[in-house]
C-alpha cells in the first residue's frame, strides 16, 4: 500500500520527501531496483559521525533524483512537490534524457577503453 494517493485536493500539500518515499515504495513493490541520489546535507553518518556530504558521491548538478530499473524499462525521474521549481540544470538533464532512445549497460575496466570509445562513437552516430 502506498503512503499517498493521487488526489487533486491534497497534491499541493505533499512534500517532495513524502513523494519520494511513496514512489520508492511503489517501485520496490514491483521488484524494481531503486537508486536515489542522496541529499548531501549536513546529516551525521551513523557509523562515524562525519557529515554525510563527506561520504556521499557527488553527481553533476541536475541529475535526476531517482533511477529505477524495472526491465524492460529504466526510469530516470526528477521528483518535485506540486509547486516545486525545476532548476536549469535539471531541465537540461530532462531534455537530454528525453532524446535518448537506447540504454547501453555494462561493466568496464581500463583494458576496455578502446571498446568504450567505439561504443560511444557508434551510439552517438545513430
Amino acid at each position: 500500500m502506498t503512503r499517498i494517493q493521487a488526489d487533486d485536493s491534497i497534491n499541493r500539500l505533499i512534500p517532495e520527501k513524502e513523494l519520494l518515499a511513496t514512489v520508492v515504495e511503489m517501485a520496490e513493490a514491483h521488484c524494481g531496483l531503486v537508486h536515489h541520489t542522496l541529499d548531501v546535507g549536513p546529516r551525521p553518518c551513523p557509523n562515524c559521525g562525519a557529515k554525510v556530504g563527506q561520504h556521499a558521491k557527488r553527481i553533476g548538478p541536475g541529475f535526476p533524483d531517482l533511477v529505477i530499473a524495472l526491465p524492460p524499462t529504466l526510469y530516470l525521474w526528477e521528483l518535485k512537490s506540486q509547486l516545486g521549481r525545476v532548476s536549469p540544470d535539471q531541465q537540461v538533464w530532462a531534455d537530454t534524457l528525453g532524446r535518448c532512445t537506447k540504454i547501453q549497460s555494462g561493466i568496464y575496466r581500463p583494458s576496455d577503453l578502446d571498446t568504450m570509445q567505439k561504443l560511444l562513437a557508434t551510439l552517438h552516430e545513430l
